[in-house]
């Protein structure tokens, strides 16, 4: 998860912890005694999904403030990227 985030493991165990302390993630042993399950309680789920759908929401008015023109240039670009990104899943 570290080297996902690009962080320090000890930033990322603050942040499990930060999670822990709000109810919102659960830590439990993994398959083997060097890793651990984080998984979101119902609370964590919650609150991300009412995050997700703020940014959505945030994220469709920002759209919509664009040209058609825009919106079509953004939708083309987007599709190479997500071209990109299955070449690096590749590597």
């Amino acid at each position: 998860m570290a080297d996902l985030l690009q962080v320090s493991t000890a930033a990322i165990s603050k942040m499990i912890s930060q999670l822990e302390s709000k109810k919102y993630a659960l830590r439990t042993p993994g398959k083997d005694r060097r890793s651990l399950d984080i998984k979101l309680t119902a609370e964590g789920t919650k609150v991300l999904n009412k995050v997700f759908g703020k940014l959505e929401n945030q994220f469709e008015k920002n759209i919509k403030r664009l040209s058609k023109q825009e919106q079509t240039d953004l939708g083309k670009g987007l599709l190479v990227l997500e071209k990109l990104m299955g070449f690096v899943n590749e590597v």
